[in-house]
């Protein structure tokens, strides 16, 4: 996304912070930060969604594996394949952990990790298949690295990523630019 922005922005500099979504509301509302990027924000008359998008769950795996040509696919489905599970604090990990116990059936479980980046890797490297969202991976999918199948299962709700402003904060130019193209790369997720 951001690349997307750089490039048609070039010389127009930002400044960008991983904070949970309530240091983010904060942000906002202080004036510390123009727009936030949060998950599953909670409403609030001093927050306005500018642009979503759903982020459903998949799994996720190299593209020579047996299950990154399916459309799409159930989580009991993929049970004779090892996993490398997301943990907390990622928010991934709930809804994971849930379809786990639903399942009822033991998971080959080969790592456990609370960082994205490490579970791409690990994929990439062939020692399990993850679960995690399409846009984790858009780089990994664009490359060829990795492919994303969707979890059809009825109990998972996707998440949705939104980008955020203060209502009552009037923003630079630069900043509106900057949120104009992001509204603008939301509407093609």
């Amino acid at each position: 996304m951001l690349k997307e922005v750089h490039k048609h922005y070039p010389n127009i500099s930002f400044t960008l912070t991983t904070i949970n979504n309530i240091h983010i509301q904060q942000a906002l509302i202080s004036g510390e930060a123009d727009f936030g990027i949060m998950l599953n924000p909670q409403t609030s008359r001093e927050l306005q969604v500018r642009a979503f998008a759903e982020m459903n769950m998949g799994i996720v795996v190299p593209t020579g594996h047996p299950l990154a040509s399916r459309s799409a696919v159930r989580f009991s489905q993929c049970l004779d394949y090892s996993f490398i599970l997301p943990s907390a604090p990622l928010m991934i990990s709930e809804p994971v952990e849930a379809l786990v116990n639903i399942s009822g059936n033991e998971v080959k479980e080969v790592a456990v990790s609370n960082n994205i980046h490490m579970i791409r890797t690990l994929i990439k490297e062939q020692m399990g298949i993850g679960i995690l969202c399409r846009l984790d991976i858009l780089d990994e999918i664009e490359s060829g690295q990795l492919a994303f199948v969707p979890l059809t299962d009825p109990q998972l709700k996707p998440f949705t990523l939104a980008l955020c402003v203060s209502p009552a904060r009037q923003l630079s130019l630069a900043a509106s630019m900057m949120l104009n193209q992001l509204e603008m790369l939301f509407s093609q997720l």
